[in-house]
């Protein structure tokens, strides 16, 4: 079976933030469209991806990582790896060659407080304004502590942790979107966050479909578990 990234609109790419939890590998993988626009005067248009693109997601990754996730993560967390993961225009090679790997790691935690267990996780959900499976997204958190739980009911989060997961994610998205450092400046590309949908009732796409991420939300302030993440598992996520 083919890699589905192959079906990838040439205008969106895989990004995959690649972490340390106490020894342990996780990741984050979400789904980027980029939109170039030449003029203040012309509407952004998709655009294809190429390595330049690829270099200006990495480095608005980084700057979100450090000092935004950093933080607020433990520091038994840290951020290692960064790929940017594109489809080739139909017809011209494989996937291979269309990944960009930045790792100016490690990037370490710096909130105090006891750890949390690996498993212990929270889904931060991206909405698109649409139902169904196809069009919400997830992303895990990574690096919490004791200091981001509600003392009285220690498996949920306190309601300040609720909006600073929420505002945490919201500025990774803002900083793809919209980096401050070029707002007045043409050319300009943009690199807005959505979820990308590979079937549709049971079957592949021919071409998976991207939707624009519309809201970061928490369906609630309860723990997740994700059993894979506990130490000597390999499995990733």
């Amino acid at each position: 079976m083919s890699d589905k990234r192959l079906r990838m609109p040439v205008e969106c790419a895989q990004v995959v933030i690649k972490y340390l939890m106490d020894g342990q590998p996780c990741e984050n993988v979400f789904y980027v469209q980029k939109l170039h626009q030449d003029t203040e005067f012309g509407d952004p248009a998709p655009a294809a991806f190429d390595d330049g693109a690829a270099a200006v997601v990495a480095d608005r990754v980084e700057q979100w990582l450090n000092p935004h996730w950093a933080a607020f993560a433990h520091s038994l967390a840290s951020a290692v790896e960064t790929n940017i993961i594109w489809n080739t225009v139909a017809g011209i090679g494989p996937l291979e060659g269309r990944v960009f790997t930045y790792g100016a790691g490690p990037i370490v935690g710096t909130n105090s407080g006891d750890a949390l267990p690996n498993n212990c996780t929270i889904a931060v959900e991206l909405r698109t304004g649409l139902l169904g499976r196809s069009f919400h997204g997830r992303m895990y958190v990574v690096g919490l502590n004791d200091g981001h739980l509600d003392v009285d009911a220690p498996n949920r989060l306190k309601l300040t942790s609720v909006s600073d997961i929420i505002a945490l994610f919201g500025n990774l998205s803002d900083s793809l979107n919209n980096h401050t450092g070029e707002i007045g400046v043409f050319p300009q590309d943009r690199f807005p966050m959505g979820v990308m949908s590979f079937v549709h009732d049971g079957s592949d796409r021919a071409e998976a479909l991207f939707t624009l991420e519309t809201q970061m939300t928490l369906s609630d302030p309860f723990l997740d578990s994700m059993r894979r993440r506990l130490p000597a598992h390999n499995r990733h996520r």
